[in-house]
């Protein structure tokens, strides 16, 4: 399955408060990693990932979870 690789983290349409704080991190763009899973993660997909050690694969899977959470939800699912 192939899947688009994005440029910036605008691309990803993540929500405001999540972009903020990549950009307040000093993260200007995505890794080629992140670049490449963060739109099928954050959208359910199961991925695969693998590249060196450090180039942002715990990123890709932390920004696609974060965005992934209902803040307008006050229950927990189990």
């Amino acid at each position: 399955m192939e899947f688009q690789e994005v440029n910036n983290w605008d691309e990803l349409n993540l929500k405001d408060d999540l972009l903020r704080g990549i950009y307040s991190y000093g993260f200007e763009n995505p890794s080629p990693i992140q670049a490449k899973a963060v739109s099928p993660i954050k959208e359910g997909k199961d991925v695969i990932a693998q590249a060196q050690s450090g180039t942002g694969k715990t990123g890709a899977f932390s920004v696609s979870c974060l965005q992934r959470i209902d803040e307008k939800k006050k229950k927990f699912k189990h």
